[in-house]
C-alpha cells in the first residue's frame, strides 16, 4: 500500500509587483501585472500536510485526515480555502494559514434536492454515484455561492458508465455554507478544474479544453482549446481568474496505470489572457520538474500529483494529490 501524504502547497510570489489581494464579495483582484524588464518568479514557500489538517496553522494536528486532495477555492469574506477530497467523499474548509475549520461529507450532499425531477426507470438515481468523486470547487463572489462538481467515478455497477456526474450548489445556512441544490452533468463530462470568471461565470477544465457552465440553465459552452493542448502529455488539473482578461491554469502529465513517480510527473502553472486565450509565455512557472537544461523542468519543489489552484493576493495556493516522500504524517 502506497504510504500517502497529501499536501496543500503554498507558493509565494517573488518580484517587484503592485498586487492587491482580494476583497469582498463582488470585487474581483486586479490583474498581476508583467513588469519590464523584470520577469516575475515564483518561490516555493511552504507546505501544509493534510494528514492530518493542522489545527491551528502549525505542526499541531486536528485529527482530521484528507486521502486524496484535489479542488481548491479561494472564499475571500470568510478568509477560508475550501478543499475537495476524491477518496473520502468531502470538502473541508481551512484557514488562508492551512488550519482546519471544519468539513462537509456526503451524506450532507445526499441530502439536497435535485434541480428538477430527473429519474430513471427503476426510480431515482442513487446518491452515493453523485457524491464519489468530489473534484473541483468554485465560489460565486457576486451571489455569495459555493459550487463543487463531482466527475466520471466511481460507484457505477461493475465501475461502468454511467457515472452520473454532478454540480452541487451550496448556499449559507445560518451563516455557514451547505449543499441546497444539485444539477446532473451530461454524461461523459468530468470537470477535473473550474473557476470562476469575472463577468462571465464558471469555467470547466479537463484534458486541453475548457468551457463555460451556467448552473441555472445547467448549460455547458463549446470547448475552448487552450495552446498547450499541443503539447504532448499535458493534462489541464486547475484553473483561476484574477479578473475578467487573466487565467492561471496548473498543467501535469497524465497519470498513468502505475500511477505518478517522483521521476516521470512535471507540473506547472500557466497564464492565459482570456481575450484570444493565448499562452503568457514569461508567466510559467514549474512546480515539479523532471530534470535537463529548460528552466521549467528542472525546478523540483516535490509536487508529483498537481491539482487544482487558488490565488489570494500574491500567493498562490496548489493542491497535491499524492505526496510519498519520507516523513510522518
Amino acid at each position: 500500500m502506497k504510504d500517502v501524504r497529501n499536501r496543500l502547497y503554498a507558493v509565494a510570489l517573488a518580484g517587484s509587483l503592485s498586487l492587491t489581494a482580494l476583497g469582498a464579495i463582488g470585487t474581483p483582484a486586479h490583474a498581476l501585472p508583467i513588469p519590464a524588464p523584470v520577469i516575475p518568479q515564483l518561490t516555493f514557500d511552504h507546505t501544509f500536510l493534510s494528514r492530518p489538517w493542522p489545527k491551528d496553522g502549525t505542526a499541531n494536528g486536528s485529527g482530521v485526515n484528507a486521502n486524496d486532495v484535489e479542488g481548491i477555492g479561494s472564499v475571500a469574506p470568510d478568509h477560508s480555502l475550501w478543499i475537495a477530497d476524491d477518496n473520502r467523499d468531502r470538502i473541508y474548509q481551512l484557514a488562508e494559514n492551512g488550519s482546519y475549520k471544519g468539513q462537509i461529507t456526503a451524506a450532507a450532499f445526499q441530502l439536497a434536492p435535485a434541480v428538477g425531477d430527473l429519474t430513471i426507470a427503476a426510480g431515482t438515481l442513487p446518491d452515493a454515484t453523485r457524491t464519489d468523486d468530489f473534484e473541483s470547487i468554485v465560489y460565486d463572489p457576486d451571489h455569495d455561492v459555493l459550487y463543487v462538481t463531482s466527475g466520471n467515478c466511481c460507484n457505477a455497477p461493475a465501475g461502468q458508465p454511467p457515472y452520473h456526474p454532478t454540480v452541487y450548489k451550496l448556499t449559507r445556512v445560518a451563516g455557514a455554507f451547505s449543499p441546497t441544490s444539485w444539477q446532473a452533468l451530461p454524461e461523459g463530462e468530468d470537470p477535473t478544474a473550474a473557476g470562476w470568471r469575472p463577468g462571465t461565470g464558471m469555467y470547466f477544465g479537463k484534458g486541453s479544453k475548457i468551457k463555460t457552465y451556467d448552473y441555472a440553465t445547467n448549460q455547458l459552452g463549446s470547448p475552448i482549446s487552450l495552446p498547450v493542448s499541443a503539447a504532448v502529455g499535458i493534462d489541464i488539473v486547475g484553473i483561476d481568474f484574477t479578473d475578467a482578461d487573466t487565467a492561471f491554469v496548473t498543467t501535469a502529465t497524465p497519470n498513468t496505470a502505475a500511477g505518478r513517480t517522483t521521476l516521470d510527473s512535471t507540473s506547472t502553472i500557466r497564464r492565459f489572457d482570456t481575450a484570444t486565450w493565448a499562452e503568457v509565455t514569461n508567466w510559467k512557472f514549474a512546480l515539479k520538474g523532471i530534470g535537463g537544461t529548460d528552466p521549467l523542468t528542472t525546478t523540483d519543489d516535490g509536487m508529483i500529483d498537481a491539482r487544482d489552484l487558488a490565488i489570494v493576493g500574491d500567493t498562490f495556493y496548489v493542491t497535491d494529490g499524492y505526496d510519498g516522500r519520507s516523513g510522518g504524517d
